[in-house]
């Protein structure tokens, strides 16, 4: 059922193939295989819009510090940034997933899976992995924005000219 379900949908892009016995079986596939699929790529990039927000605020934060070095401020929120990637992207995920078989009045520990199974490879692992992916990019895009954020503002204070000399601070 699976496979003629796949290629049914891949072809057509709908499940409403009609079998012999006059029932769309494959409706409720495609519906489950829709949010499987969503969800693989759906929560990495909520996590990964959270790391985002958590890095801008840490690196404003690590600002307040008063670190009295610029390599102790960059360390500060290098640090900063691991901890809150590592709590989002390992122990939040784990801590949703896995299920102790134990009632807590919280909603963790009371996942789907007691152990690590293929379906948990294929929904919680592929969700890692597109996580790790996407935190390996975003890193980078950041600093290339906040780059681009000090380019601007430079090239405004200058007048939009490259004489380092004519600018609009007093000092």
């Amino acid at each position: 059922m699976y496979c003629f379900c796949k290629s049914y949908f891949l072809t057509y892009a709908s499940g409403g193939y009609v079998f012999s016995d006059g029932v769309q079986h494959c409706n409720p596939w495609v519906q489950m295989y829709l949010l499987t699929n969503a969800l693989v790529y759906a929560v990495p990039i909520l996590i990964s819009a959270c790391n985002y927000v958590a890095k801008v605020v840490l690196r404003y934060m690590a600002k307040l510090e008063k670190r009295h070095y610029v390599p102790y401020v960059t360390y500060s929120m290098a640090i900063n940034v691991m901890a809150i990637s590592f709590l989002n992207l390992g122990v939040m995920v784990l801590l949703v997933n896995i299920s102790i078989k134990q009632y807590i009045p919280i909603p963790i520990l009371q996942g789907n899976y007691t152990e690590f199974t293929v379906e948990w490879y294929r929904l919680v692992g592929s969700s890692i992995v597109v996580q790790i992916i996407l935190l390996t990019v975003t890193t980078h895009l950041t600093n290339l924005v906040f780059l681009f954020i000090t380019w601007t503002k430079r090239c405004w204070n200058r007048s939009c000219r490259c004489d380092k000399r004519k600018t609009k601070c007093l000092s």
